[in-house]
C-alpha cells in the first residue's frame, strides 16, 4: 500500500484520511465483488488462462511449456504472454486446493502492488493530496474494478507496467545501478505480459527524458541500455513461442506474428485505421470502462483543457495513443487494453477534485462531509453504471454452466472432444473438466485425411454448442441489431456431420459420436 498519509488537506477540503477510506472502500468493494461471485459459483475469469494455470495445476508447473486448453489437437505448448501469473495461480492451487476463486486472489493481490508506485509517480510530479485522490479514482474506474481480480495475468501486466514506470522515472532522474537493474526486470516481465504495455510506459520515460533531463548522458545511456536489455528479452520469448506454435496441428488460429491473418490480428491495417467507426466504438468502450458515469468526464476534460500542471498524466495519454495507432486492432478490439490509459484518467480527475475542493475553503464543515459522502455514492454508482455498459453479466451467464453438466453426462474424462461453439480459450472443456480440440466449424471434418488424423490422435466425440441466448439479447439491444437472429450450431453442420451417430440433440447443444 501506498505510504502513511499526513492527515493534510486542502483549505475546505478532504483529509487524506478521509481520501485513503474512500480508496480503501474502493479496493474492498472489488475484493468482496471478486471473492463473493466465486464462492457462489460463478468466478470472473478469462478461460485460456486460468485453463493454463489448472493445467499446471494437474501436472507440473512448466513455464516455457504453457498450454492453452483446446487450442491444437496434439496439446504442444502455445506459450503467448510469459506465464508468470499461470504458474502462480496453479501453485496457490497445489497448496490450497483447486477452487477456481483462489485465481481471483492472486490477481487482487498481484494488482494491489501498483497503487504504491501510482501513489508515488502522481506524488513527485502533481502532489501528495491530489495522488491520495488519484487512487481514489483509479480504483473507482469500472475496468480497474473488474480487472483487479480478474482471473487472469491482465492486472499482473498492468502493474507491471506502472512498476516500469516507476522505476524508469527513478533511473532517469538519479540514474544508478539499482534503478537500472529494477527497471530491466519491471521492463521485462511488462513486454513479455503485453508489450502495448511496456511500449506505453517506456514512451513516457522517454518524454521525461527528452524534455527535462536531456542534458543527462548517464540517464540517456541508462534508459538506452534498459531499452536494449528489455528488446533482447522480448524477442528471444518470441522467436521460442514461434517454435512452439510451429509444432501445432490443427491450431484453432495461428497466432505467429508472421502469419499475415496474426499480423492484422496484432496491428491491423491502413484500413482498418482509417474506418471511424473503429474509432467511435472504441471511444464508446473506453467511456463506459473507464468513466462508468459520464459525468466524471466532465472532470478530466476540466483538467484536461484548464489545469496547466498535467503534463505527466498527459504524457500517459500521448503515450496510449502512439501505442494504439501501432497496435490498433489488438487495443480497440480489446477493452482491456484501455487499461494502459487508466492512470492518467484517474490523475487528471483527481486534479479536477483538487481544484473544486479550494472552492470549499468558507464552507461549513458539515457541508463538507456531506460532499465526501455524496463523492464516495457517486462513486460507487459510477462503477455499478460502468459494469452494466461493459455488459459483466455475461461473467454470470449460467448457460456456459448448464452446456457443462450436458457434456459431463455424456462423455467421460478419458475421451478427446471436438468443441464447435466453445470459443478459442475451451470455456466449455474447462468447466466440464475434459479435454479436446476447439474448432470454428465442421468444413475441416469434410476433409478424409483430417479426420483420419484427428481419429488417429483419439478424438471420438463431436460437440457443437449454440450461442448463449444472453448475448443473443445483449447483442439485438445495440442499434441496429435489433433482429438479428441467434447464431446456432446448425449454421456450422456441414452434410457429413449431420449423418454421424447422434448422442443428444437440443437447440442449444448437439453431441455426435465420430464414426
Amino acid at each position: 500500500m501506498p505510504p502513511m498519509m499526513t492527515g493534510k488537506k486542502e483549505a475546505g477540503g478532504w483529509s487524506n484520511l478521509h481520501l485513503l477510506i474512500l480508496a480503501l472502500l474502493l479496493a474492498l468493494a472489488s475484493c468482496v465483488f471478486h471473492i463473493k461471485n466465486a464462492r457462489a459459483g460463478h468466478p470472473v475469469f478469462r478461460d485460456q488462462h486460468l485453463g493454463t494455470a489448472l493445467g499446471y495445476y494437474k501436472g507440473h508447473i512448466d513455464l516455457l511449456r504453457p498450454v492453452i486448453v483446446g487450442f491444437n489437437a496434439n496439446g504442444t505448448p502455445t506459450p503467448l504472454e510469459f506465464p508468470v501469473w499461470q504458474g502462480l495461480a496453479a501453485l496457490t492451487f497445489k497448496v490450497m486446493g483447486p477452487w477456481h476463486g483462489w485465481a481471483n486472489v492472486v490477481s487482487l493481490l498481484i494488482f494491489f502492488t501498483c497503487l504504491f508506485p501510482l501513489f508515488c509517480l502522481t506524488k513527485i510530479f502533481v502532489g501528495e493530496h491530489c495522488a491520495w485522490w488519484t487512487l481514489v479514482f483509479f480504483l473507482a474506474q469500472p475496468l480497474v474494478f473488474i480487472y483487479a481480480g480478474n482471473a487472469s495475468p491482465d492486472g499482473l501486466s498492468i502493474a507491471a507496467a506502472i512498476w516500469f514506470l516507476y522505476c524508469g522515472v527513478k533511473l532517469v532522474r538519479n540514474p544508478g545501478v539499482v534503478w537500472w537493474v529494477l527497471a530491466c526486470a519491471a521492463g521485462a516481465l511488462a513486454a513479455v505480459s503485453k508489450l502495448p504495455f511496456f511500449m506505453a510506459a517506456g514512451m513516457v520515460c522517454f518524454f521525461l527524458l527528452a524534455t527535462r533531463h536531456k542534458n543527462s548522458v548517464r540517464a540517456w545511456v541508462a534508459l538506452s541500455a534498459v531499452g536494449l536489455v528489455v528488446v533482447a528479452v522480448f524477442f528471444s520469448w518470441t522467436h521460442y513461442s514461434n517454435k512452439c506454435l510451429a509444432q501445432a496441428e490443427l491450431p484453432l488460429m495461428d497466432l505467429r506474428v508472421s502469419n499475415s491473418e496474426s499480423s492484422f490480428w496484432y496491428f491491423g491495417d491502413l484500413h482498418y485505421r482509417l474506418m471511424p467507426g473503429n474509432w467511435l466504438k472504441g471511444g464508446w468502450r473506453i467511456l463506459n470502462s473507464c468513466f462508468g458515469s459520464f459525468a466524471l468526464v466532465g472532470l478530466f476534460l476540466y483538467a484536461f483543457f484548464f489545469i496547466k500542471e498535467t503534463v505527466f498524466a498527459k504524457w500517459i495519454l500521448l503515450a496510449g495513443f502512439v501505442t494504439t495507432l501501432v497496435f490498433t486492432h489488438l487495443v480497440l478490439h480489446h477493452s482491456h487494453y484501455y487499461l494502459m490509459f487508466t492512470p492518467a484518467f484517474a490523475i487528471l480527475c483527481a486534479q479536477a477534485a483538487g481544484e473544486g475542493e479550494k472552492r470549499l475553503a468558507l464552507a461549513p464543515q458539515w457541508q463538507v462531509n456531506l460532499m465526501w459522502l455524496v463523492v464516495a455514492i457517486v462513486l460507487g454508482l459510477s462503477v455499478v453504471q460502468g459494469l452494466m455498459g461493459m455488459k459483466v453479466v455475461l461473467d454470470f451467464d449460467p448457460y456456459p454452466y448448464d452446456m457443462a453438466k450436458i457434456i459431463q453426462k455424456y462423455s467421460t474424462p478419458s475421451e478427446k472432444i471436438l468443441m464447435e461453439g466453445g470459443g478459442w480459450g475451451g470455456k466449455e472443456f474447462i468447466l466440464s473438466d475434459r479435454q479436446g480440440l476447439s474448432i470454428w466449424d465442421t468444413k475441416m471434418l469434410e476433409n478424409p485425411e483430417t479426420l483420419n488424423r484427428l481419429k488417429t490422435l483419439g478424438y471420438t466425440k463431436l460437440i457443437m454448442v449454440s450461442e448463449s441466448p444472453l448475448l443473443t439479447a445483449l447483442q439485438q439491444i445495440n442499434p441496429g441489431q435489433s433482429k438479428q437472429p441467434r447464431v446456432t450450431y446448425r449454421d456450422f453442420l456441414t452434410p457429413v456431420v449431420k449423418n454421424w451417430p447422434t448422442e443428444y440433440e437440443s437447440d442449444d447443444i448437439l453431441i455426435k459420436d465420430i464414426p
